[in-house]
């Protein structure tokens, strides 16, 4: 592949009406007709020379990029692995960040996973696909955005911590290479000029609001791309510096390689971290505070993460709710599986059904799946979805409720219970706070036979 190739870029444009009087947003979320999707327009800029990064002799502390290798690298399935991540990806990526940056510590705080869907970008992306290609031209964080954060969470240790210098960096690659579908661009942050360059918008999810940059396009923009990129090389570029401000961040975006692309979807996994000269934020004396603190931190940036316990994951994969069981019929699924989970006489189920349609009257109304645990012991899909659409019109949530996020139980006993059981695990000392009034026998309900 050629050194510098011709793209397209997609870069915001600033001159729609709309932002004379109100901020420039978008909502990422399921919107009536009447209300637009965006204020601003976000269009396509051909004849863009992109660079061969690995030829391009940049310096990180000026043009806020770099390019790194790591030892070696996990299959792409390990990456379906939280567990293997954290244990095994990130410290790579702590190690590689010292070394290319010459920094004595690193505060590894989000990674997000992208999988390209096949028909992305020409259809929307389903409501439960994995974070597609970001297409357009942005930076992640703005001042405000920094400062906001900075006060969240680290609250009284905010000022201390802002007083001192630090940078946000992003560390991307692919899981597999050579890339050759939707590889990410940068922009030299020389050639990018913060005053003029960068308009601040809203990103609106359902329960969170991120502010970043769009930027505007610049014909001064030298942009780079590391061609054929494999899955031990990482650029590693600048998001923020507390002393420069925007003035050492990269934008940065995916593009289309056009008739050069080949290969799989992508796959993809983005570090950022908080590289400092000295010590790393000093933890608080407070467990159950960090542990609010790291999980909030990744649900403000919009990452969807799974919080369940390591017995809860495993039970997870078992697949046997909602329907899902498979479960033997003599005539319609005779090599399903027959269950000795629940206490049921399946032997009994016709004769009742035929009893009570001619004794109640009931019009042979009356299946004899009614006699069963039928769908799983979570509720029927009936029950659920009927449950879904009295939530969805009683509270109006952003985001729908779907039948499939709704599970029924004997009791509150029992809901307390399996909540405990799901997303705590005893030898990690898990916690659960608890708000006011408390019920009394809350407490033996999430400890007696959870642990």
């Amino acid at each position: 592949m050629e050194d510098t190739i011709v793209s397209t870029i997609r870069y915001a444009q600033a001159d729609n009406e709309a932002l004379l009087n109100e901020k420039a947003y978008i909502l990422n979320y399921p919107t009536p007709p009447e209300i637009p999707k965006s204020n601003f327009v976000i269009d396509f800029f051909p004849g863009i020379k992109i660079h061969n990064l690995r030829t391009a002799n940049l310096n990180y502390r000026e043009n806020g990029l770099a390019i790194a290798k790591l030892p070696s690298c996990m299959p792409k399935e390990s990456f379906e692995d939280e567990e293997k991540i954290e244990k095994c990806y990130l410290p790579q990526v702590h190690s590689c960040i010292c070394e290319t940056l010459g920094v004595e510590e690193v505060y590894i705080f989000d990674y997000m996973l992208r999988k390209r869907e096949p028909s992305f970008p020409y259809q929307p992306k389903a409501k439960d696909n994995a974070p597609q290609p970001a297409l357009s031209a942005h930076i992640d964080y703005t001042t405000d955005e920094i400062r906001g954060r900075l006060e969240k969470y680290f609250k009284e240790r905010a000022e201390k911590f802002g007083q001192r210098w630090f940078q946000i960096i992003n560390v991307w690659k692919p899981l597999t290479g050579p890339l050759r579908d939707y590889p990410m661009a940068y922009c030299d942050a020389k050639t990018m000029d913060a005053k003029t360059d960068l308009l601040a918008v809203d990103e609106v999810f359902p329960t969170v609001a991120n502010e970043v940059y769009q930027v505007l396009y610049n014909p001064n923009h030298r942009w780079y791309y590391i061609p054929n990129q494999m899955d031990t090389e990482v650029a590693i570029f600048a998001g923020y510096d507390s002393r420069q401000g925007q003035d050492l961040s990269v934008p940065h975006c995916s593009f289309d390689l056009g008739d050069s692309s080949s290969g799989e979807p992508r796959r993809s996994i983005e570090v950022r971290a908080e590289p400092t000269p000295g010590v790393a934020p000093e933890p608080s004396d407070n467990h159950l505070e960090d542990l609010i603190y790291s999980i909030r931190i990744r649900a403000y940036q919009g990452v969807a993460r799974t919080m369940l316990s390591a017995r809860g994951a495993e039970w997870a994969k078992v697949d046997f709710l909602h329907g899902k069981q498979d479960a033997y019929n003599p005539v319609d699924n005779p090599d399903g599986i027959v269950s000795f989970i629940n206490a049921e006489n399946v032997f009994m189920h016709a004769d009742l059904a035929r009893f009570i349609n001619t004794h109640l009257d009931a019009k042979n109304h009356f299946d004899k799946q009614c006699c069963a645990y039928g769908e799983g012991y979570t509720g029927t899909l009936r029950l659920r979805s009927a449950m879904a659409k009295h939530l969805n019109a009683l509270f109006q949530p952003v985001q729908a409720i779907d039948s499939e996020e709704i599970t029924f139980a004997a009791g509150v006993t029992d809901l307390n219970e399996v909540c405990a059981l799901v997303t705590c695990d005893p030898d990690r000392h898990d916690s659960i706070m608890l708000g006011r009034p408390i019920y009394g026998p809350f407490s033996k309900d999430l400890v007696m036979r959870t642990g």
